[in-house]
């Protein structure tokens, strides 16, 4: 697995990768990750999940050095089954040389801008994936396309089978913006509560760091009347699935939300999830502000009033969001590579 994660990065390109590496080693393969050492790599994470780490030192500077790297790191190694590669920065480049030292190469993405050397290729994005990758692939590659195929991991299928779609009023609402919140919406968010006065539902503050900035939103949380706050939980589809509404980011969360029946309020923190964001609110599971950049509290606040006010539309919100994947994405991916 060539994958990485720093607070600038975020961690969805590692933790797809984690749910795939945990599902086959449930199939009995060994796997190797190779990881860029930053601030919130998750190196240690993916070492305390019994996996092989190997740490490339600083970071990521350019397909070329990265390659120079991977391809003396495997001489001494013999030849991989599969390499799967997860990393915007890499493309044909990077994976054709390296394909003397794997059998086959599995490709994860989901922004489609650049061409690949692989033989296949998963995006699990909602919408007409098979178009954007025109002309980008092998003819034989083999496409893995949508949200069917998310990586998410075990527990989101489990917790999906004890919770089913939502009906009522709000009663406990979800703050998560990922492993890093560059942009810092939960601020906004615990500003944009802070504005509601009374409220008939609690609230559940997660965060994937810790730091000046987790503690001094964590002192802004218990100033709030009935509300908890997180740190780096291991538990994040039970939190999921206690909850009735998610405010959080337009990324992979969001097939973690949806595998779990939850309807969300969702902010765009990263061009890629623009796409993402319009997919979903379009398929009726999300509502989307769309930029970070110019979001305020008071539209959190409006949002999070509306839909307070509305369970009719909560539980159909609810309806559409389960439509979108079921949680056993990294089954079928497994399938997949074991047919070669």
């Amino acid at each position: 697995m060539r994958a990485d994660a720093s607070t600038a990065l975020g961690a969805g390109h590692v933790q797809r990768c984690l749910a795939l590496a945990k599902k086959l080693a449930g199939a009995g393969a060994s796997v190797t990750f190779y990881c860029r050492t930053a601030d919130g790599d998750l190196c240690d994470a993916v070492a305390a999940r019994g996996f092989e780490v190997v740490r490339l030192p600083g970071g990521f500077a350019d397909w070329k050095s990265d390659l120079d790297f991977m391809a003396s790191a495997f001489k001494s190694r013999s030849v991989w089954d599969w390499l799967v590669v997860d990393h915007y920065g890499l493309d044909a480049r990077w994976e054709s040389p390296l394909r003397v030292f794997a059998k086959r190469i599995l490709i994860v993405d989901d922004l489609a801008d650049r061409p690949h050397d692989g033989d296949v290729l998963l995006d699990q994005n909602d919408g007409d994936r098979a178009a954007a990758y025109a002309g980008k692939l092998p003819t034989a590659c083999r496409r893995l396309l949508g949200p069917r195929f998310a990586l998410l991991r075990e527990e989101f299928g489990e917790w999906r089978r004890r919770t089913g779609p939502r009906a009522g009023p709000l009663r406990r609402l979800l703050v998560s913006f990922g492993g890093s919140d560059p942009t810092n919406e939960t601020a906004k968010v615990l500003d944009a509560l802070r504005g509601l006065g009374p409220r008939p539902f609690s609230v559940d503050v997660v965060v994937g760091f810790e730091d000046d900035r987790s503690r001094l939103l964590a002192r802004e949380t218990a100033d709030l009347k009935d509300s908890r706050f997180f740190v780096r939980v291991d538990n994040m589809a039970e939190r999921m699935s206690g909850a009735d509404l998610a405010v959080g980011a337009a990324g992979g969360s969001t097939w973690e939300r949806g595998a779990l029946y939850l309807p969300a309020v969702v902010a765009v923190v990263a061009p890629n999830q623009a796409p993402i964001a319009a997919a979903v609110a379009l398929r009726g599971a999300v509502i989307n502000l769309g930029d970070h950049d110019g979001l305020s509290s008071a539209d959190y606040r409006k949002a999070i009033e509306a839909l307070a006010a509305s369970p009719e539309r909560l539980a159909e919100m609810s309806r559409c969001a389960g439509e979108l994947t079921d949680g056993d994405g990294a089954a079928r991916v497994v399938a997949a590579m074991k047919e070669g």
